[in-house]
């Protein structure tokens, strides 16, 4: 057989041995190695047997070996491949988690600081509203107090004047029944809606505190009722009667001190007992 024969059929053998191999290993580059490593007498029988039923050639197990001991270096450079591309595909993994990660924390860091921000403005704006709250309580309190100093001091002037106006009645009138006076006073006020302070005894009813003869009347039925006593109707008290003029006509009263209307009431008072 020539050398060329022998080159081809030996070609052709190699082929249908890494055929047989390729067919006995497994797919898993890692598997395969390990089967190469630690079980390779078992393939090197299977191929042997495979490739002589098939064509009745009977192989060295030496050729077998060395076809198969050829697949270990690309084999570990193809695992180390796997695992260099597994583990960049690992750190990017951990990497996209690491990122994710961040910024979850970035997010959640960010939602914390808005919720403090909003927390603050409303504590801010809390604060302020119950602070306006304080303040204009406070000065509430402050008129409150003032108003009250004032009324006080105003009730005060007002006593003291009212001593001191009865202190002067007592002095001038010495036989003035004060009690009575009193009572016609506040029945004077009430009629006329006038102020304490403008009622003396000498003010006349008409001229100086406005009566006109419907609070004649008025006065005269109150003053009965408030004593019990029966005066004088007002035409006899105040001598109603009617004056003209170019404006028209109006009723006119005589001019009735409220010392007399005292002296009255005081005369009525003690002739009933």
């Amino acid at each position: 057989m020539s050398a060329e024969s022998q080159d081809y059929k030996l070609e052709v053998l190699e082929y249908a041995v890494n055929q047989s191999i390729d067919r006995l290993l497994p797919d898993s580059s890692q598997s395969a190695l390990s089967v190469i490593l630690h079980q390779s007498n078992e393939v090197v029988w299977k191929v042997a047997t495979e490739i002589y039923t098939k064509s009745g050639h009977q192989l060295d197990f030496v050729f077998i070996r060395d076809i198969l001991n050829v697949r270990v270096e690309p084999l570990r450079k193809r695992i180390a491949e796997e695992e260099k591309i597994r583990a960049e595909l690992e750190a990017q993994r951990l990497a996209k988690i690491a990122e994710t990660e961040r910024f979850r924390k970035v997010r959640e860091a960010e939602e914390a600081r808005i919720k403090a921000e909003r927390e603050r403005i409303k504590k801010e704006k809390i604060e302020k509203i119950e602070a306006e709250k304080l303040a204009k309580k406070a000065e509430q309190e402050r008129i409150r107090r003032e108003k009250e100093a004032e009324e006080a001091k105003f009730r005060q002037q007002k006593e003291e004047a009212k001593q001191k106006k009865l202190q002067q009645i007592i002095e001038i009138y010495p036989n003035i029944d004060i009690n009575i006076f009193l009572r016609i006073e506040k029945i004077i006020i009430e009629v006329l809606e006038l102020e304490e302070e403008k009622i003396t005894l000498k003010s006349i009813l008409s001229k100086d505190l406005g009566a006109d003869d419907l609070d004649a009347v008025e006065l005269i039925s109150k003053l009965e009722e408030e004593f019990d006593i029966e005066m004088p109707n007002e035409y006899e008290l105040f001598g109603i009667g009617w004056s003209f003029s170019s404006s028209g006509h109006y009723s006119t009263l005589n001019p009735v001190s409220v010392k007399e209307i005292v002296d009255i009431v005081y005369e009525k008072i003690h002739n009933k007992y």
